[in-house]
């Protein structure tokens, strides 16, 4: 059964797929997961972040994105909420795209430790991702993806809070 699975699945990434073309829009989203372990604790973050994008040529994609993240660290969580642009460059292969992009994201965020909220905050990030795009039909397609962001915290200077997440994505072309 689960070869059958896989022969399936292969099958439909094998079809040479046209996907995105210019003036497709799209809807989708991408889960993100960074996990940093220290000595006698842990942090996980854990993102969401739905998006709406329209394909300005077969190669150039211009969107906007919501960003929700949650992140635990000892008896404190954050949750942190952002919109912004965003801007990606798929490169031209046979049956799958390579892609590149940038993102600008004005984030609010709340702390809160041991049920008491510590810090109420908004900031602003810069970030650049990449990734593959996978058609799995004319319409669907998943994505691996990595992103690194910088935040402009007050108080700290451009690269003192940085972050790097590991997740997949899923597009629907309308």
């Amino acid at each position: 059964m689960k070869q059958l699975f896989l022969i399936v699945v292969l099958s439909f990434v094998a079809i040479a797929q046209e996907i995105p073309t210019k003036g497709d829009i799209s809807i989708g989203g991408s889960f993100l997961f960074a996990k940093t372990s220290y000595p006698k604790t842990s942090m996980s973050i854990l993102s969401f972040s739905p998006e709406f994008s329209y394909f300005v040529n077969n190669n150039l994609e211009i969107g906007a994105a919501l960003s929700i993240q949650s992140s635990d660290f000892s008896n404190s969580n954050t949750t942190a909420i952002g919109i912004g642009p965003y801007l990606a460059a798929y490169f031209k292969t046979q049956n799958i795209k390579p892609y590149i992009g940038i993102v600008y994201t004005y984030v609010t965020s709340k702390s809160t430790y041991g049920g008491q909220t510590f810090s109420d905050n908004s900031e602003n990030s810069l970030g650049l991702f990449g990734g593959i795009l996978i058609p799995l039909n004319q319409k669907i397609a998943i994505s691996p993806l990595v992103k690194y962001s910088l935040y402009f915290v007050k108080g700290s200077q451009l690269g003192d809070v940085t972050q790097i997440m590991f997740g997949i994505g899923i597009k629907a072309f309308l």
